[in-house]
């Protein structure tokens, strides 16, 4: 393993389904380890060891246990000491997105799915993929369904967003990070970034006013604005007005 990663992430997989991580840490003369099911905390273990090259060499097995252990390797990089990889997130978010939204729509083929979103928190402690559809509107005749992300009917393949999910969690797990105030708006606009390029791509379907593409944070208002640029004049009008804004 590179001297210059401290951040290794390591999945066992079913097909291309992560089904349980591995993560490992290194920051001062500690190695952090974390594994479980995706999109939980997991079970932690520390280790502190007296020098730079104690704690290298350490990491270094560590990556080779879990190699032997039956995990693969997929994401690596530097976390602590330059705070959060904005490109490589937005990248993770954008790939688990499209993959949790390829699973719904396996998963449902008999829905007509026109509504997409992610949801977080106000600590940005979350990423999770949510859709709805045309069946389950007409079925429920509720705006409530149509423009509250937390309500929509679908949410397979959330494991896909797992590599980002680790990336996001050392502010609330006690590992040294350099991270500012910026860091939840920066969560906020990877998300819609990922978003608006699963649109621009055509992946939503045809963009017209049917088509709804929304970001939220749970129980706030924060972000509203963000959904300008994922969805049409009209669409966006429709669902600031619900939002009372």
């Amino acid at each position: 393993m590179d001297a210059d990663h401290d951040w290794v992430l390591f999945y066992k997989l079913d097909g291309d389904r992560p089904t349980e991580f591995h993560e490992i840490r290194r920051f001062g003369h500690t190695v952090w380890q974390a594994s479980g099911c995706p999109k939980t905390f997991g079970e932690t273990h520390t280790s502190t060891f007296d020098s730079e090259e104690t704690v290298l060499a350490a990491f270094r097995a560590e990556c080779d246990n879990a190699t032997r252990n039956g995990f693969t390797l997929t994401h690596s990089g530097v976390y602590c000491q330059n705070g959060l990889d904005v490109p490589q997130l937005r990248n993770l978010i954008y790939l688990g997105a499209k993959r949790a939204f390829e699973t719904m729509r396996t998963t449902h083929p008999d829905q007509t799915l026109r509504l997409f979103g992610l949801l977080s928190d106000e600590s940005a402690m979350t990423i999770v993929p949510a859709a709805n559809s045309k069946e389950a509107i007409k079925e429920l005749n509720d705006e409530e369904c149509i423009w509250n992300v937390s309500a929509w009917q679908f949410g397979e393949g959330n494991e896909y967003l797992d590599p980002a999910y680790r990336m996001i969690l050392p502010p609330h797990r006690d590992i040294p990070c350099d991270v500012d105030d910026n860091f939840a708006a920066a969560i906020f606009e990877s998300c819609v970034n990922a978003l608006s390029r699963l649109r621009e791509e055509g992946f939503f379907g045809e963009q017209n006013d049917e088509l709804v593409v929304l970001f939220q944070v749970c129980d706030s208002e924060v972000g509203i604005e963000l959904n300008q640029q994922l969805n049409t004049e009209n669409t966006y009008k429709r669902y600031a007005a619900w939002m009372g804004v």
